[in-house]
């Protein structure tokens, strides 16, 4: 049995066991039933057990979700470039919004940068340093956020991705 389903076990028999018992009960011989300390302490060990687990798999939800949007991104904003370049045989480095992208305010130079789909990352459009034809284009997504857990994504139009372990 995974460590996650006996802390859920667990905690859901003390919890059942939490909703029989009362509190403090005085009974007619004047003495007192109850819990004791060393059982509130087990209880808040359980409780804080609990919400690291959870904390847990919040933030590795939270990471999948970004890189998802990250690479969505750069795939389709790569589409929009290999239609553009079909047709006028270079690509476009000072690129429109497109479609599903917002435009950001953030352009430097020959640089455009543009809005991830859920507005996580922002993408910057450049070319390739190795070639200055406009024959190549790289388009690398940066975190918004300055969380050292999200990564920086890139991918260029040989199909070159970067980390390769996450895409």
């Amino acid at each position: 049995m995974p460590r996650v389903e006996i802390v859920q076990v667990l905690a859901g028999s003390l919890f059942m066991t939490l909703l029989n018992l009362p509190l403090c009960v005085a009974d007619n011989t004047g003495g007192r039933q109850g819990f004791n300390l060393i059982e509130l302490v087990i209880v808040l060990a359980l409780i804080a057990m609990l919400s690291a687990t959870a904390m847990f798999f919040y933030q590795q939800y939270r990471a999948r979700i970004y890189r998802l949007d990250a690479q969505q991104s750069l795939l389709a904003l790569m589409q929009q470039q290999q239609n553009y370049y079909s047709q006028h045989q270079r690509y476009q480095i000072d690129m429109g919004t497109g479609q599903d992208l917002k435009s950001s305010d953030e352009s430097e130079g020959d640089k455009k940068t543009v809005v991830s789909q859920n507005g996580y990352y922002l993408i910057t459009v450049l070319a390739c340093e190795d070639d200055g034809s406009n024959q190549c284009v790289v388009l690398k997504a940066t975190s918004k956020e300055a969380d050292a857990a999200l990564l920086h994504y890139s991918l260029d139009s040989k199909n070159r991705k970067s980390p390769e372990a996450k895409w």
